[in-house]
């Protein structure tokens, strides 16, 4: 195990044959990135990450985690339904110096998801969790005051674990019109619109049989049951902000600021104002918007499906949206 952790932080867990152990990478920089994969990638030729030495066992891992004293708790956390923002908030944060931003994490997927990998071990998975919250949570520079964590689309599945373990963490859940997500997943297909990322058991809904279908009415079997899971989270619980993709970037500064019960200065809205101009996903380009969508056509039966399974369930939380005032 490392000697001195400071930034150094797990970012994937593997069984072993007694156990499961954690790979480990040194990451010393703010997490600007859109991902906290390309923060891996923009590290993995440092001389420190060629160490040999970058695993540990679970008793390391949450025994240096008890020493820890500087942990900021999460601020927010951002759920979503895919290509309806959440990748822009988590930049318009990152750029914040106040701000500790983990954009989809591998281990914290790993942790939510793998109860038969962490159950045959005997691993409590609430406490691996709680462990793992300590180490992204640490405050290494002295502007840091808030984290947020944004989840994967499918961790919308997992809420009731995720809010067992932070019941008092402010929750923000994204959404958009679910043609435009179709639309944008034809585009550029992301890897939870692919067969077998997300495992058949994990759909709650099934209104329809998804394998008798092409990819694009696959992409809508997915979409609706992220819809009708926010749905039955907004039922079940307090505590949550919806949040329409056309209601960013202000939104942020407005509804979320005041959801979270952060002030965020003037000069931080500016800021996050200036991050909007560029693509969220590629720093490098300039943001278009989106009226490349309206050049896109799809099909008579694909709209049918839409117009059948998904506009209601929008329809609904657009409604519960603006009835709240969010």
């Amino acid at each position: 195990m490392i000697n001195n952790l400071n930034s150094w932080y797990p970012v994937n867990i593997y069984s072993s044959s007694t156990d499961i152990q954690f790979d480990w990478r040194f990451l010393p920089d703010r997490f600007r990135e859109s991902f906290f994969y390309d923060t891996i990638l923009k590290h993995k030729n440092s001389p420190e990450n060629k160490r040999d030495n970058l695993v540990s066992d679970i008793h390391s891992f949450i025994n240096s985690a008890a020493s820890f004293t500087n942990v900021i708790k999460p601020s927010a956390l951002v759920f979503h339904i895919s290509r309806c923002g959440s990748t822009l908030i988590s930049q318009m944060l990152a750029w914040l110096n106040s701000s500790i931003v983990i954009s989809e994490s591998e281990i914290i997927n790993q942790v939510i998801r793998l109860d038969h990998y962490l159950n045959e071990k005997n691993h409590d998975k609430h406490e691996l969790f709680q462990t793992l919250l300590k180490y992204i949570g640490r405050k290494r520079f002295p502007d840091e005051r808030n984290l947020f964590i944004k989840l994967d689309s499918w961790h919308l599945f997992s809420f009731e674990f995720i809010n067992s373990v932070l019941p008092d963490v402010p929750k923000v859940i994204l959404y958009r019109n679910p043609l435009e997500v179709v639309l944008s997943h034809q585009a550029t297909r992301g890897i939870q619109m692919i067969p077998g990322t997300i495992k058949v058991e994990e759909f709650p809904y099934k209104p329809f049989d998804w394998e008798n279908y092409e990819l694009d009415k696959y992409v809508i079997f997915v979409l609706y049951n992220y819809l009708k899971s926010i749905l039955k989270v907004w039922k079940d619980n307090n505590n949550i902000l919806l949040m329409n993709y056309h209601q960013l970037p202000e939104s942020v500064w407005n509804s979320f600021a005041a959801h979270t019960g952060i002030n965020f200065s003037l000069n931080e809205i500016a800021s996050m104002k200036e991050t909007t101009k560029v693509h969220s996903k590629n720093k490098h380009t300039k943001y278009k918007g989106d009226a490349y969508l309206t050049e896109c056509g799809i099909n008579k039966d694909l709209e049918e499906l839409i117009e059948l399974h998904m506009i209601p369930v929008y329809k609904e939380l657009e409604e519960i949206r603006i009835t709240g005032g969010f």
